[in-house]
């Protein structure tokens, strides 16, 4: 098994020189600018296809699309990095804005680019389809063309993708930084740590109960503590959707979720079905498993725990190889992700 050594914390400045207030992550976001600007132009420019001569503005519209979907993904993720290593990092959260308003103007022009293609003659649209250049593209294209806003105008598609910026993912993102400000005490081998929520939640598989039962109480005793002020952020996230819907004329609260998701509702009904029908072995698993621990029931810090002891114990780097190794055997790309 080939040895790898990674550092036991990330390094940033391998992705972008600098952290928030990198010059390559800002020709980055410059770079992501420019290409949104290049598809309004592109947008404002294109008619409803009439012929299969418009083939080529339709693949470069998608090329654009994916080249700015690839740059807004790197953009968040990098800001996400940056933020999960110092929440009151603020620059990345300055950053975090600006992207949010860019990304607004990109969801813009897509909804305006499916509105194009909702036009757009069955015929035409299946000769377009047809050609060499978009039978690849044929199922993004008829998923986007089935999943435009057709009860909104175009006044009103640019009104919410704006309002969503502040009113919607502002609410998440809020959410996201507060977690991410709170740490816990526990008792870890009589020793007190000061841990992140994502590290306290590790500890539900912890090989002693009592860290196990503490890391439970402690992160539900700060649920409560802030109860209030979730709530009222999930209430406020959850009362921007119902309105958003109303306009859009979704009466049923899964039929977006389903959409994205692609699937139908009876898929849905069915899984649950299935689920419903076989969860006694389930639940008799979990039965068993809290006998085996040493309790008559299944309690909620034990659930993950393991049954089996272990002295066994594997480095970071021996696991690093070996992820990397298995991986491999699904093909090189995987492998070359570490």
């Amino acid at each position: 098994m080939e040895k790898i050594c990674y550092p036991k914390a990330w390094n940033l400045d391998k992705v972008f020189m600098g952290g928030g207030k990198s010059s390559e992550f800002l020709d980055h976001i410059n770079r992501l600018e420019a290409l949104v600007h290049d598809l309004e132009g592109s947008v404002n420019s294109f008619i409803t296809p009439l012929s299969t001569n418009e083939v080529i503005r339709v693949v470069d519209l998608i090329e654009n699309i994916s080249n700015i979907r690839l740059y807004l993904s790197q953009a968040n993720s990098f800001i996400t990095c940056l933020l999960a290593q110092n929440p009151k990092d603020q620059d990345a959260t300055s950053l975090r804005g600006k992207i949010a308003q860019i990304e607004s103007r990109f969801e813009k022009e897509l909804s305006k680019v499916k509105m194009i293609f909702i036009y757009t003659k069955e015929d035409v649209w299946e000769r377009l389809l047809g050609t060499e250049e978009l039978k690849e593209y044929r199922f993004i294209l008829n998923e986007w063309r089935e999943s435009a806003d057709k009860n909104l105008s175009e006044e009103e598609l640019n009104l919410l993708s704006d309002l969503m910026v502040d009113g919607y993912h502002a609410w998440g993102q809020f959410y996201n930084g507060l977690v991410s400000s709170i740490n816990v005490n526990i008792l870890i081998n009589g020793k007190e740590e000061n841990l992140s929520v994502g590290q306290a939640i590790n500890l539900r598989s912890h090989p002693n109960e009592e860290v196990r039962k503490e890391a439970y109480y402690v992160l539900e005793s700060v649920w409560k503590e802030k109860e209030e002020l979730f709530s009222k952020i999930i209430n406020h996230i959850a009362g921007f959707r119902i309105q958003v819907n109303n306009k859009r004329g979704i009466k049923s609260v899964i039929e977006d979720p389903l959409k994205k998701n692609r699937m139908k509702e009876e898929t849905l009904n069915t899984m649950w079905t299935v689920i419903s029908k076989y969860k006694q072995p389930f639940s008799n698993y979990l039965k068993r498993k809290a006998e085996l621990i040493g309790g008559s029931s299944m309690k909620a810090y034990n659930f993950w725990a393991h049954v089996t002891k272990s002295k066994q114990e594997i480095t970071f780097e021996e696991a690093a190889s070996l992820i990397t190794e298995h991986f491999s055997q699904f093909g090189t790309e995987l492998e070359k992700l570490r």
